[in-house]
């Protein structure tokens, strides 16, 4: 969802659209849908102050606006902020509070007794249709208009009220919502997870074999704990096809 192009171009114009400059040598970069181009330096300021400025929506902070006034187009974030940020430690950083400042305060749980997914509850609005939804974690039906188990037709009783849960289970539902987030990000950007402290490892480059910071040794590919090298997957994943790795990933790794 966009292009990095040398400022030092001669057929096209890249200068930056909030410094005004590009003709350094730096590269630029550009959605692939507008002309509008933005140095590293200024989108890097433009991301961290997004951040601090933003909705507290997570689909808000998937496509990054273009910073031109009255320009539509966007960038995609998950691309954007790893090649814009000096380190991989910052853009870890950015991804983390993005997840913190998301968390909201509406926050229902699963009707059902025997299940207590957390669920960001939807802005109430007159007239607004019932809203069939599956819970990630028993799913089964509910509505996320009044959080009852699903029913047809309008909402009668409303068991969601905003802020209700008790302040311990407020905090816990709020850490299970981070939580959550967090591994949906980290299957986005391949991530992977110590089977130990069960951290989520960026790693940014080298072979697969992978050293936590708790000192636990394990394959990246697949997340299995390691005692001794490999450089290319374990023993374990090397003869996995990359369809069953990626469910085997989705089950043991990302799943909430």
């Amino acid at each position: 969802m966009f292009q990095i192009l040398p400022s030092s171009s001669t057929r096209i114009d890249t200068t930056c659209v909030i410094c005004f400059g590009g003709d350094d040598g730096a590269l630029t970069l550009t959605t692939n849908t507008c002309n509008h181009h933005v140095c590293q330096g200024c989108l890097l300021h433009y991301l961290k102050n997004y951040l601090e400025s933003g909705s507290s929506s997570m689909r808000d902070y998937e496509a990054i606006p273009c910073p031109q006034y009255r320009c539509n187009q966007q960038f995609d974030a998950a691309t954007v902020v790893d090649m814009v940020m000096p380190t991989g430690e910052e853009a870890a950083t950015w991804w983390r509070k993005m997840i913190e400042k998301t968390s909201t305060e509406n926050l229902g749980t699963c009707p059902y007794d025997d299940c207590e997914a957390v669920f960001e509850l939807l802005p109430e609005k007159s007239g607004e249709p019932t809203t069939f939804t599956e819970c990630l974690e028993c799913h089964r039906g509910l509505c996320m208009q009044c959080g009852n188990m699903w029913h047809e037709g309008g909402c009668k009783d409303k068991r969601w009220a905003r802020v209700t849960l008790p302040k311990n289970k407020r905090e816990a539902a709020i850490r299970r919502k981070n939580s959550m987030e967090l591994r949906r990000v980290a299957k986005q950007k391949g991530w992977s997870r110590c089977p130990k402290c069960h951290h989520m490892v960026e790693r940014n480059g080298g072979c697969g074999y992978v050293t936590c910071k708790c000192g636990t040794c394990f394959c990246y590919r697949c997340g299995s704990a390691l005692l001794q090298y490999y450089g290319y997957g374990c023993q374990f994943c090397r003869s996995m096809t990359s369809t069953a790795l990626r469910q085997y990933k989705d089950k043991h790794i990302y799943q909430y």
